[in-house]
């Protein structure tokens, strides 16, 4: 189990970690200040818990949890406290289209309902990918790494992150077109 605390610790000391933790934060609450403060909730949670960690899974998609976690508890405790929320933010937390938070027309039960079933048809999507085109994909896409960051924690080289991403971009507009056709 101290394996384990060593590789939590580790990955929290790592500055390229720490600024993932900040984007994710940033993603639900809109601001800089807030989402610096719950990235640093989440590190001080993820040290907490770090005996906690399954041995199974990655450091870093436990720490993602964690900050999502940390910055949806720091939005609750703003709305208690009677703090205002950024439109964008509030939109963001209600699953609602950034469109409708900048005035544009809001969505129908039904358009909310069928971009849902997209994102979830693309996430089905991804996990029928190999391995290396899910990996790059779910560190560049859902994780927002750069391609040097996931390079680095794949053991690749930027260039071949990037390929590997056009690559699994392609084989998931097949995979894609294939189910809509099997539909209709």
């Amino acid at each position: 189990m101290a394996s384990y605390k060593k590789r939590v610790e580790s990955a929290l000391g790592n500055a390229d970690i720490r600024r993932r933790l900040v984007r994710i934060a940033h993603r639900v609450l809109r601001s800089e200040e807030d989402s610096e403060d719950a990235a640093h909730d989440a590190v001080v949670q993820a040290l907490a818990a770090a005996d906690r960690f399954r041995s199974d899974a990655q450091v870093t998609t436990w720490m993602h949890r964690i900050a999502v976690n940390a910055s949806l508890m720091a939005l609750r405790k703003s709305q208690r406290a009677g703090r205002h929320l950024g439109a964008l933010g509030a939109a963001g937390v209600a699953g609602l289209p950034v469109s409708w938070a900048m005035g544009g027309q809001s969505s129908s039960v039904e358009a909310s309902f069928a971009e849902h079933d997209s994102r979830t048809r693309v996430r089905e999507a991804v996990a029928q990918l190999p391995e290396e085109y899910r990996d790059v994909i779910e560190r560049c896409v859902y994780e927002e790494e750069t391609a040097e960051e996931a390079a680095r924690a794949l053991k690749l080289t930027p260039s071949a992150v990037r390929t590997r991403v056009g690559r699994a971009r392609k084989r998931l507009q097949n995979l894609l077109s294939e189910e809509v056709k099997v539909a209709a």
